[in-house]
């Protein structure tokens, strides 16, 4: 139904990931991806075995992983994975609520009519913004709009 009318699904699932097939996207952690895909974290290619298997798993249009301190990588169907690396400070001050933050992001970028590849760049802003502050924070048009500058800029 969703997808007939071009509304965007994106899901965010502890454990229950495999649950939302047909999504648009999922945004997982690297721990809840290996544990949805099956499919331990080890070796350099892991990641990208993950992604691609869930991908197929969830008949979803992309996956968007994110990886702590390695920052997102996104899967899409017949295009090449894509990274971005984590802005600022690999040393998160908590990470309370930077799932949230990430799904929230890419919402909004969807449904503001960006692709994925717009909607990693700004759910990794925003997830730098509000890790590096302490409990469950929120991250403001300001900052956000500050920080993209910035890395526009090439400070990032």
């Amino acid at each position: 139904l969703c997808r007939k009318a071009r509304v965007p699904v994106i899901a965010d699932s502890r454990s229950r990931l495999p649950l939302f097939k047909g999504v648009t996207t999922a945004t997982p952690n690297e721990v809840e991806a290996a544990a949805a895909a099956g499919i331990g974290l080890e070796g350099e290619r892991a990641v990208e075995k993950i992604g691609r298997k869930l991908l197929r798993k969830l008949s979803a249009s992309s996956i968007l992983v994110t990886r702590g301190r390695f920052g997102m990588s996104l899967f899409e169907r017949r295009k090449r994975t894509r990274s971005v690396p984590v802005i600022g400070s690999e040393e998160a001050t908590d990470v309370t609520g930077a799932g949230d933050t990430v799904v929230s992001a890419v919402a909004l970028t969807l449904a503001a009519g960006g692709g994925m590849d717009a909607a990693m760049r700004m759910a990794n802003a925003a997830a730098s913004i509000v890790v590096m502050k302490r409990g469950t924070a929120t991250v403001s048009a300001v900052e956000l709009r500050s920080l993209l500058s910035r890395i526009r800029g090439g400070e990032g």
